[in-house]
């Protein structure tokens, strides 16, 4: 079954583009989850496009490796059970078959600590963020939006987290779709550190282009930018 999800944050998007680009931007998105190809698009729409493709991917890529690793798990699982009442038949117990397991099972967590290391700290990033917005925004925040917030983090670090935070605040919109929605625009433009922001606002701030602080609209300053 061919599906894509549509979430809540992307009315925040879609504001500043037409009825005209909307329509064209959602028929884009189902061709694309039924034909995996992308559309030609020629208006505003195609600035938002990447970010929601990318969300199709990111589902798509999601179920289909829960399916496969529950066949595998499966799998490995019995394999596993009936080598080791093999071996239970086959060898006694060696002294020190104890502290070899305990071993064994240490390396096997340093391994998967190893494979964390890929985000940028222990979880300090993660609880900063989701910290600031929980005494800013939302004490009340779900355990899903803090999920979603702590990625972010783990990815492009807390600043940028926070500075997001503070942006909704100054717009007037403090809620997490809306937060969601910056930090999503800004990873589709590829921030993935403040000195990259701060760079993007630069690049917009350079004589001759059309400033647009204060807009309130990170979506509508983006689209400016690229236009």
């Amino acid at each position: 079954m061919i599906y894509i999800k549509l979430f809540l944050d992307y009315l925040d998007a879609i504001e500043p583009l037409g009825d005209a680009e909307r329509g064209r931007l959602f028929t884009a998105l189902l061709q694309y989850a039924r034909t995996g190809e992308a559309p030609q698009l020629g208006g505003n729409e195609r600035f938002l496009f990447p970010m929601m493709r990318a969300q199709i991917d990111r589902d798509e890529a999601a179920a289909e490796g829960l399916s496969e690793s529950r066949s595998a798990a499966g799998k490995k699982g019995a394999q596993a059970k009936a080598s080791k009442a093999r071996q239970n038949r086959q060898m006694p117990d060696l002294p020190g078959k104890a502290s070899y397991d305990k071993d064994k099972d240490e390396e096997k967590g340093k391994e998967k600590d190893k494979d964390k290391g890929e985000d940028r700290d222990d979880g300090g990033e993660a609880a900063a963020a989701v910290t600031a917005c929980l005494d800013k925004v939302n004490p009340q925040l779900s355990e899903r939006s803090r999920d979603e917030l702590a990625g972010f983090a783990r990815v492009m670090g807390a600043e940028v987290c926070l500075r997001a935070i503070d942006a909704a605040l100054d717009a007037k919109k403090a809620n997490w779709p809306y937060i969601k929605a910056i930090l999503q625009a800004k990873q589709a433009q590829g921030v993935r550190c403040l000195a990259d922001w701060d760079a993007l606002e630069e690049r917009r701030q350079k004589p001759g282009e059309r400033r647009r602080a204060g807009t309130g609209n990170p979506f509508l300053a983006m689209l400016e930018e690229q236009k």
